[in-house]
């Protein structure tokens, strides 16, 4: 298929995870590339995002009322695409500089309508601790990938939209894709980091954190999120 570029969608309810979503967009390394930002949080003024729009034409922002829920804010922040390429950032995850550079090569390289991952890196910030989700698949078909993660062609929208709903929209995207036929490829565990909060009411999902901790192997403990960074990369450059 032939990749016109990627629009990276976020909906953030958090004014202190700014700095990092920028960050992480404007540091892929992928040329062709938008940010479009959601507020969906009554509270947060847009003239908070002014130093970054007035600096960056590729980055739009708009604000819904926090009434409106997940899944609609997703389909209004696609509906502002101009790529064919659609992917979901979250606001307070990491993403490496070559993260879309990998997603692209999945899309071109093998038949499948989303890509994203199912075995990812965890920081849990109540423990300073880099995990590793095990028992997962990497590099082949799925049938479901993070909502994190999820990359898909702008084309499926003419078929499946998010739901409006605030909770699991991204397994319902997912399940809605998969029973119509478009194919899910989950890629690698790297060029991405999960980051949970200290506080679980920060998060849509709230996770079982105890269990996340059984069903993980633990990579790294008494670090901070951002030396977890380069650990990830360093794994990745052992594989």
């Amino acid at each position: 298929m032939n990749i016109d570029g990627f629009s990276i969608v976020t909906i953030t309810k958090r004014k202190n995870c700014i700095s990092r979503l920028i960050k992480n967009f404007l540091g892929q390394v992928i040329p062709n590339k938008e940010l479009i930002v959601v507020i969906n949080n009554d509270s947060i003024s847009i003239k908070d995002f002014y130093l970054y729009t007035n600096l960056y034409n590729n980055i739009q922002v708009y604000k819904l009322s926090q009434n409106i829920s997940l899944g609609m804010c997703l389909n209004y922040a696609c509906s502002k695409s101009k790529y064919n390429i659609i992917c979901k950032f979250d606001d307070d995850d990491y993403y490496s500089p070559y993260y879309l550079k990998e997603a692209e090569s999945k899309f071109l390289n093998y038949d499948c309508d989303i890509v994203g991952k199912l075995k990812a890196y965890v920081y849990l910030s109540m423990y300073n601790m880099l995990l590793l989700k095990v028992n997962k698949v990497e590099n082949d078909y799925v049938t479901t990938v993070l909502g994190s993660t999820i990359c898909f062609k702008k084309s499926i929208l003419d078929d499946v939209k998010f739901k409006d709903v605030n909770c699991l929209e991204d397994k319902y995207f997912n399940s809605d894709c998969l029973k119509l036929g478009y194919k899910i490829y989950s890629s690698s565990r790297y060029n991405h980091i999960i980051y949970k909060h200290k506080d679980p009411n920060e998060h849509t999902f709230a996770s079982n954190i105890p269990f996340l901790i059984k069903t993980s192997k633990i990579i790294e403990s008494n670090v901070s999120f951002y030396d977890c960074f380069k650990i990830v990369d360093e794994n990745k450059k052992m594989s």
